[in-house]
């Protein structure tokens, strides 16, 4: 019975930070229209998720937001759209790699610090890891694009465009977003770590 009953929280828990990402992404999405940089805040479930359950936990949470990411694609338009309409294939597979391997490289990290009594260091070195690999994948698969680039932006130099104004940006909000957050998420990993059944 109790072990059936940790299997129904743990479900309850991961639905819960499934939902949380769900509604994040789209609040996000609603502001990059208003704001030039998305204020991310999606990436801390799935730090948490990654934490608490591990790596499967945190690339099923990567896969949401990847899922999220694609539907913002979809019907954005902009940029992503363009790509989108020019190879939807690829552009999916993409989201959904930077942020399935990120939540997945989270929960390895939290999981290898976290039986050394590093519960702390874990969650910051997670909380970074998690946008490093996000911004890195995804600026890595921008060149598979470099000629569509080159002609939205008109400019032979459309891949740094995308790196340092667009990405390079991002990257950085998303990553002190995590940074300042980390003792936080710390606490609220700990609080329901003695919350167990």
């Amino acid at each position: 019975m109790e072990r059936v009953t940790q299997k129904t929280l743990r479900l309850a828990q991961l639905a819960l930070l499934a939902g949380l990402i769900v509604v994040l992404q789209w609040l996000g999405n609603m502001l990059t229209a208003v704001m030039p940089v998305q204020m991310s805040f999606v990436l801390i479930p799935i730090v948490i998720g990654g934490v608490l359950f591990g790596p499967m936990a945190g690339a099923i949470l990567g896969a949401v937001f990847g899922v999220m990411t694609i539907y913002g694609v979809m019907t954005g338009g902009g940029l992503f759209g363009i790509l989108f309409a020019e190879s939807p294939v690829l552009i999916a597979l993409l989201c959904m790699l930077k942020s399935t391997v990120a939540g997945a490289v989270g929960g390895f990290i939290a999981k290898a610090l976290q039986n050394k009594n590093k519960q702390f260091l874990g969650v910051v070195l997670a909380s970074a890891a998690v946008p490093i690999v996000n911004t890195g994948i995804f600026c890595g698969g921008m060149f598979l694009f470099q000629e569509q680039l080159m002609e939205f932006f008109a400019n032979p130099n459309a891949a740094y465009i995308i790196f340092i104004l667009l990405a390079g940006t991002n990257f950085l909000v998303e990553f002190a977003i995590n940074l300042v957050l980390a003792p936080a998420t710390e606490r609220i990993v700990r609080a329901v770590g003695k919350t167990r059944v």
